[in-house]
């Protein structure tokens, strides 16, 4: 899958505890997107400030973050990834009204990819 100007898609995954890299990862690769892995919300941070990633999937299971103030830090260092992040949230999260996209455990793969498909493709109609 390639993004407007030719290039792979690219989707951030940040992963503290690793079991979403192992299970999403391998269907992103599987749709020929390049996937980088990270396991800190500041890691994720500094691989979005040397990479133009289409969109960033985040794992808040076993991330002490909020995940408005990690959008917002992504946002700054690469504006193009506004509105971009999905959070995948553990099962017994509070289910509060959230201008972020948040899905929630167990985890349902085939409607992440949807999500995410969504999200790369936005990144194309912006151009």
């Amino acid at each position: 899958m390639q993004n407007n100007n030719g290039a792979r898609r690219a989707v951030l995954l940040v992963d503290p505890a690793g079991d979403l890299s192992l299970a999403l990862g391998e269907q992103l690769r599987a749709r020929c997107i390049e996937v980088t892995v990270t396991n800190t919300p500041l890691g994720a941070v500094r691989a979005a400030m040397t990479i133009a990633f289409d969109a960033v999937v985040c794992d808040l299971q076993a991330a002490s973050m909020n995940p408005a103030g990690f959008e917002a830090a992504i946002e700054r260092v690469r504006p193009s990834l506004a509105g971009r992040c999905l959070f995948v949230a553990p099962s017994e999260a509070p289910r509060v009204f959230s201008e972020s996209m948040i899905t929630y455990r167990p985890l349902d793969l085939p409607e992440i990819l949807r999500t995410v498909a969504f999200l790369a493709a936005q990144n194309f109609q912006r151009g």
